[in-house]
């Protein structure tokens, strides 16, 4: 997906309405006061890197990596050219929270607590009353490497 096409599906994101329940399918989710997206970066992964036995060409996913992280980057220099630079919003103590067993785990909202568990941290600004965050996520072998971007009225944890 070209930085055109990222840029694109943020707008159109910033520009609908937050259904009133949880709603989506996969690589999107709407719910009170956020939209979800995955933005593929790259070339595809889904069982794109395996051999015949299933295992991962780990050549493949080291440049696969390389090329969502270049895309990332031209997707946040893209977006400080509109609206400034970016506040980092680090995910580890989110992710160590939504993966305790804790009470507080509960309290990690959406889209915070499914973007940590797949980023170590968004970059996040305020535009027009509404945070968009974007972040370059690892799912795992066999599931890969993308960028997600967020549209929310939620405050960050």
């Amino acid at each position: 997906m070209t930085t055109g096409l990222q840029l694109d599906a943020i707008d159109r994101l910033r520009e609908l309405p937050f259904p009133g329940e949880h709603r989506g399918s996969y690589g999107a989710r709407s719910g009170p006061g956020y939209h979800l997206v995955a933005l593929p970066a790259g070339s595809p992964s889904y069982g794109a890197d395996e051999d015949p036995a299933g295992q991962e060409d780990p050549g493949r996913e080291e440049e696969r990596r390389e090329q969502v992280s270049a895309e990332y980057a031209a997707l946040v220099g893209a977006l400080t050219g509109r609206w400034g630079p970016p506040q980092v919003l680090p995910f580890l103590g989110v992710r160590d929270r939504v993966f305790s067993e804790a009470p507080e785990a509960a309290a990690v909202p959406e889209p915070w607590r499914e973007l940590c568990q797949g980023s170590d941290h968004a970059q996040l600004w305020w535009v027009t009353e509404r945070y968009v965050a974007v972040c370059a996520t690892d799912w795992g072998a066999g599931w890969g490497h993308g960028l997600t971007a967020a549209v929310t009225t939620v405050d960050p944890p």
